[in-house]
């Protein structure tokens, strides 16, 4: 289960948080071959 990880140095709203997450998930899913239900993102 591939986990990505961002270290962010500003505040950004939830919304843009979560498109980013998906985004991020999506170009995962498609360059490595894997389920996108199985990507976890976290941010901090």
């Amino acid at each position: 289960m591939p986990y990505l990880q961002l270290d962010v140095n500003d505040h950004y709203s939830v919304e843009s948080k979560r498109l980013l997450a998906a985004k991020m998930s999506e170009t995962y899913a498609r360059m490595m071959s894997v389920d996108v239900r199985r990507i976890s993102v976290g941010e901090r």
